[in-house]
């Protein structure tokens, strides 16, 4: 039941997975019969192995990545190696640095974003009893747009990499017409898996960019689903351009700092706690969307020690949203 605990910040981060990509500019668009193999390397569909009994509380903040499926604990687990290896190489031609970026950022999100399946190129370390690094590839698929009213919508990212269970976020966007709620860019829900210890809907929902996106705005997030609970400071960066397999593209920078997770989601009921930090370049004209995310966790003053650093870095340039 600890499995829970763990997934929390992970699935946040996890959301933003990468893939590699040796061909094609363009995402592939929704549409096509899916079948169970992986998109880039054939791999066959296989059963998650069974997590271990202690987890992080944070796995469902891992929005850049798919939870990895963790190696049975051992008695003390080495450390994350220092420097975290480079991304793979993106199999495409550099982009030029002087050539503009097709659209500009904006300060807030407008219009939903086009559902494709993206690949992304990750890279990092997880450690769950033992240490093991990252796939290079992963997939993010964007779909299930909704709108609630004017300006106000949902729509999910699944994060799908080898060797992890596929990470669903649906993110929520409040506009700046809004009374009731603050505006900006919302996490409303992160599943990792199946069952109820695998899904985690915080109440309020946890703001991860606000709008107007100005450079230097600071916020403060919190939510609980009244077992698991989740806070952290942010700030708003600069625009960021991304290398997006030879085309340029534009974000806003967030930071998130002091992350905090706890969860009693484990066996035996005992709280599970976890400190992490991390950060996304948002695409706000595309709908939303993470090009690059970093996100770094750790469970200090735990027998049972879990960490991990992911990096993912979008590798195909994004669908303009439609008017």
């Amino acid at each position: 039941m600890k499995k829970r605990a763990a997934s929390l910040t992970l699935a946040l981060v996890l959301a933003l997975g990468t893939t590699a990509c040796a061909g094609p500019k363009r995402p592939f668009e929704l549409g096509l019969k899916e079948v169970p193999s992986d998109l880039l390397l054939g791999r066959q569909t296989q059963p998650a192995l069974p997590l271990p009994a202690q987890m992080p509380p944070s796995t469902f903040l891992v929005s850049g990545f798919s939870a990895p499926t963790p190696t049975p604990p051992s008695v003390l687990p080495p450390p994350i190696p220092e420097p975290v290896p480079p991304l793979p190489p993106s199999g495409c031609p550099p982009a030029d640095p002087l050539a503009p970026a097709r659209l500009a950022t904006a300060l807030d999100i407008t219009r939903p974003p086009a559902p494709a399946t993206y690949p992304y190129r990750t890279s990092g370390f997880v450690i769950a009893g033992q240490s093991r690094t990252l796939p290079p590839v992963a997939t993010h698929k964007v779909d299930n747009v909704h709108e609630n009213g004017p300006g106000d919508f949902t729509f999910d990212v699944t994060v799908d990499q080898a060797e992890s269970t596929p990470t669903t976020t649906t993110y929520h966007v409040v506009p700046r017409t809004s009374v009731v709620v603050a505006p900006g860019l919302y996490i409303s829900r992160v599943v990792s898996g199946s069952g109820p210890l695998n899904d985690f809907s915080p109440r309020p929902e946890l703001l991860l960019l606000p709008f107007p996106a100005l450079p230097g705005t600071a916020f403060t997030a919190a939510g609980t689903d009244g077992v698991t609970a989740i806070k952290y400071e942010g700030t708003v960066q600069t625009t960021e351009r991304i290398d997006a397999c030879g085309a340029n593209v534009d974000g806003i920078r967030v930071v998130l700092a002091n992350g905090q997770a706890t969860s009693a989601r484990n066996q035996g009921g005992s709280q599970v706690a976890e400190e992490f930090n991390a950060e996304y370049v948002i695409a706000t004209q595309y709908g939303g969307l993470s090009l690059r995310d970093l996100f770094q966790a750790s469970t200090p003053g735990s027998t049972d020690v879990y960490g991990r650093e992911l990096r993912g870095l979008i590798n195909a340039e994004p669908i303009e949203p439609k008017p």
